[in-house]
C-alpha cells in the first residue's frame, strides 16, 4: 500500500525524511504503521457544553474504521465554543462567529502542514459545523464528516418539553407569573443528556445541509448523540474515508456546487432551519471559489414549502425523526415535490436521486409530502433595498405585520440599545436600527439577546420594527430584520441614516429602503468619520480581514 502518489510521502520518505520517521517512532508507531497512508481524525472534544462532549469515543470509533481499512489514523482536535454561553455576558458574543474561521483555519494548519491523506471531521456545536465544512472544502481530499448528534429531549410531569419553553419561561419569571423554583425544575428537566440541542438550533441543521450536500453519509446526522449506532457510523466513516483515498471518489469541492448549496437552502427552508446557515453556506461556497451569495437565496425560500413540525416550528425533536427514518423522508419529500437537484453526488458518490429511491415516505405528522405542507414558503424573507444592497433577512413566519414604515431610531451598538430600550427611549411606530454589530464592527457579529425583551414584554412587538447588521435569538417576536449589508462599519448605508429618516419594509415584495435621496446619502458619506477597529487579539486580527454578511463574512478571498 506504499503508494508514492499520497501526500503524507513527501513528509515520510526518503533519506533526508529520517527525523521525520524518528517522531513517528516515538509516538508509538512501527514501519507497517508508517508504510500506510495517514488520516487524520480531528474533533471538537471538550468539556465547554453537552454539544462538544459526546465526540471524543465516536473519534476514537473512526480511528478504528480507519485502522481496520488500512490506514493509519492521527487524532487532533480544535476548539469549541458555545452560543448558550457567549450571548450572556458582554464580550461573549464577539467570540462565536470568530471561532467558526479558528476552526477552519486550525483544521487547515494540520492536515496541510501534516500534509495527512484523508481526513475525518467531527464536530456538534453551531460553528463547529461550517467551521469542519469550510476546511474540509479548502484542503480537499477524500474526507467525511460526523455530526456529533443531538441530545435526548426531557419531560417533564410525563410530558415532552419543547426546549424553547425554557426561553419563554425566563420572561414569565422576570414578570412574576411564574417562580423561580418553578422555573429552575422545569430547568432541570429540559435537557437530559450530552449532544446538541434537541431542535432545529444552528448545529442539526448545519448537519442537515452537511448531508444533503454530500458531506455526511446519509441518514446519520439524525442519530441521538448518546445512542451506540453513532460508535457503528462513525467506524463506517473512517471506513469510508480510506475507500475515498484508495478507490477514489468525489472530494468536498466535487460536493460544493451551485445546485448543492441551492440543495442545502432547500432543506433550510423546508425544516426553516437555523438562519445562521444563510451566513454559513455562502462561507463554505468561497471555499470552492464559487460565489453564492444571499441573494442567490431569495426565489428558493420563497418557493420551498415548510413540510417538517420539529422544534422550535412544532412539537417533534430530532429523535422523533430518526425514528421514522432521519434527514433522507425531508429530502425524499423535497425531490418527489420536484425542489431538489436530483444528480448532485452523494456522500458516496451516488446521484442524489438514485440514493434516495428507497428512503421512507412522509408520516404525515412529523415530516409530510410538500402538496400537503404545513406553510406554502419557509417562513425566512430575503430583503433588499438601498438600505442593505447586499441584502438582509426577516423571519415572517409567526407575524402577520409584512409591511412597516416608521422613523428611524438609531442606538450605536448592543450597549447603547440595551439601556435605551429599557428606559423606553423609542416610540409606538418607530423602527429602531441597532448598527455597528455586524461582522467587522461587532466584531464576530453579535446575537442580541437582551435587547428586544422590554418590547417583548411590553406586548409591543407588532408596535416597532427592529433593524441591525448584527443577529437578533430566535423567538425575538415582530418583524425583526437582521444580517444587513454592508454593515454599518464597512461603510454600508446603515452608517448613513439618521435619526427620524422614514425607513420602509415590505416583506412582500422583499424590499427595504431609507427614504433619501442617493445625492443626499453621498453628502453624508463624503462626511462620515472613519471607523475604528477593535483593538488587540483575535477581534482585531478578525476584524481586519473579515468580508461582507452577504457573502458569508469570508476572512480570505472574497473579491
Amino acid at each position: 500500500m506504499n503508494d508514492p502518489a499520497w501526500r503524507s510521502r513527501a513528509t515520510i520518505d526518503g533519506p533526508m525524511r529520517v527525523a521525520n520517521r524518528m517522531h513517528l517512532r516515538a509516538t508509538g508507531l512501527d514501519d507497517e504503521a508508517i508504510a500506510k497512508p495517514f488520516v487524520g481524525v480531528v474533533h471538537t472534544h471538550a468539556e465547554v457544553s453537552p454539544c462538544a462532549m459526546p465526540l471524543a469515543p465516536q473519534a476514537a470509533a473512526a480511528k478504528v474504521g480507519v485502522e481496520v481499512a488500512g490506514g493509519t489514523a492521527r487524532e487532533f482536535s480544535t476548539v469549541s465554543i458555545s452560543d448558550v454561553w457567549t450571548m450572556v455576558h458582554e464580550r461573549g458574543p464577539q467570540f462565536s462567529l470568530i471561532s467558526r474561521e479558528i476552526i477552519a483555519d486550525s483544521v487547515e494548519l494540520v492536515l496541510e502542514g501534516q500534509r495527512y491523506d484523508a481526513a475525518v471531521t467531527l464536530g456538534a456545536c453551531d460553528k463547529t459545523v461550517p467551521g469542519m465544512l469550510m476546511a474540509m472544502t479548502r484542503v480537499n481530499i477524500p474526507s467525511v464528516y460526523v455530526h456529533g448528534g443531538a441530545a435526548l429531549r426531557g419531560y417533564s410531569n410525563g410530558e415532552p418539553i419543547n426546549f424553547y419553553r425554557v426561553f419563554g419561561d425566563m420572561d414569565r419569571t422576570l414578570s412574576g407569573e411564574m417562580s423561580e423554583r418553578e422555573l429552575e425544575n422545569l430547568n432541570r428537566d429540559a435537557m437530559v443528556s450530552v449532544g446538541t440541542c434537541p431542535g432545529l438550533n444552528t448545529a442539526s441543521t448545519g448537519a442537515a445541509c452537511a448531508e444533503i450536500m454530500g458531506f455526511s453519509a446519509l441518514g446519520t446526522a439524525s442519530i441521538p448523540a448518546v445512542f451506540s449506532q453513532r460508535l457503528a457510523l462513525a467506524r463506517k466513516a473512517g471506513q469510508h474515508a480510506m475507500k475515498l483515498l484508495i478507490e477514489g471518489g468525489p472530494r468536498p469541492r466535487d460536493w460544493v456546487t451551485r445546485e448543492s448549496l441551492e440543495n442545502a437552502v432547500t432543506v433550510v427552508a423546508a425544516m426553516r432551519g437555523s438562519s445562521n446557515m444563510l451566513l454559513h453556506l455562502p462561507a463554505i461556497a468561497n471555499e470552492a471559489g464559487v460565489k453564492f451569495e444571499l441573494r442567490d437565496m431569495t426565489d428558493i425560500l420563497r418557493r420551498t414549502p415548510r413540510i417538517t413540525s420539529l422544534i422550535p416550528n412544532g412539537p417533534h425533536a430530532l429523535i422523533d425523526l430518526h425514528r421514522i427514518g432521519g434527514l433522507p423522508v425531508i429530502f425524499k419529500a423535497l425531490l418527489d415535490g420536484g425542489f431538489l437537484h436530483a444528480h448532485t453526488p452523494t456522500n458516496d458518490g451516488r446521484p442524489l436521486g438514485e440514493a434516495l429511491a428507497d428512503a421512507p415516505q412522509p408520516d404525515g405528522i412529523i415530516v409530510r409530502a410538500c402538496n400537503n405542507a404545513y406553510q406554502a414558503d419557509s417562513g425566512i424573507v430575503v430583503l433588499q433595498g438601498n438600505l442593505a444592497p447586499g441584502g438582509c433577512i426577516v423571519k415572517t413566519a409567526d407575524i402577520s405585520m409584512r409591511f412597516f414604515e416608521g422613523p428611524a431610531r438609531i442606538f450605536e451598538g448592543d450597549a447603547a440599545a440595551r439601556i435605551g430600550i429599557a428606559d423606553g427611549q423609542f416610540s409606538v411606530g418607530d423602527v429602531i436600527i441597532v448598527r455597528g454589530e455586524g461582522p467587522r464592527g461587532s466584531p464576530g457579529m453579535r446575537e442580541m439577546l437582551d435587547a428586544p425583551i422590554p418590547i417583548r414584554r411590553r406586548g409591543m412587538g407588532k408596535d416597532v420594527a427592529l433593524v441591525t447588521d448584527g443577529r437578533w435569538p430566535t423567538g425575538t417576536g415582530g418583524l425583526c430584520i437582521a444580517h444587513v449589508s454592508p454593515e454599518a462599519h464597512a461603510g454600508g448605508p446603515l452608517a448613513l441614516v439618521e435619526h427620524g429618516d422614514i425607513i420602509r419594509i415590505d416583506a412582500e415584495k422583499g424590499t427595504i429602503d431609507v427614504d433619501v435621496s442617493e445625492q443626499e446619502l453621498e453628502q453624508r458619506r463624503a462626511v462620515l468619520p472613519p471607523n475604528k477597529y477593535w483593538s488587540g487579539g483575535v477581534g482585531e486580527k478578525y476584524a481586519r480581514s473579515v468580508g461582507p454578511t452577504h457573502l458569508g463574512a469570508p476572512t480570505h478571498s472574497y473579491d
